[in-house]
């Protein structure tokens, strides 16, 4: 979010309404939609005209895929893959983890140099893993750390 914001995007954000939705305006959204209601509802009322891009984190990329103009582009975390869009004039790329030493390095300046945020939630000690898994699986606002010694 904040990295597409910084390039001039015009980010939205789903969120639940009240403190999340003020924690993702701070990470650069300029709009946020109500994750617990009709998600491509609202994204058509607030952008009738069709989204151009999509990350695609959580829910159903299909559906999110329908809210692209043609030639609009998805990417997704989970598993969503072109020969899933059956005839959608949009282009799909997975997004897998491959850490880059070129782009972790930017990114780690862009940390350095206040460009981006890295909001983290909690700090727990190695030998608390298992809390931090069940806290990660219950849901989390930023990231959970490890500390090791």
């Amino acid at each position: 979010m904040q990295l597409a914001a910084a390039r001039g995007a015009y980010v939205v954000g789903t969120a639940r309404p009240g403190e999340d939705d003020a924690y993702l305006r701070d990470l650069g959204a300029r709009d946020t939609v109500d994750v617990t209601g009709d998600v491509p509802a609202a994204m058509v009322a607030l952008r009738p005209g069709g989204i151009h891009a999509v990350v695609h984190l959580a829910g159903d990329g299909l559906e999110l895929a329908d809210l692209l103009v043609p030639g609009g582009r998805i990417a997704s975390t989970l598993g969503l893959s072109g020969d899933q869009l059956d005839g959608r004039a949009v282009q799909v790329t997975p997004v897998m983890a491959l850490p880059v030493s070129r782009i972790l390095g930017r990114l780690a300046a862009d940390v350095v140099y206040g460009q981006l945020t890295v909001p983290v939630q909690r700090t727990y000690a190695l030998a608390n893993v298992p809390r931090a898994l069940a806290d990660f699986a219950a849901g989390t606002r930023g990231k959970l750390a490890i500390s090791v010694p």
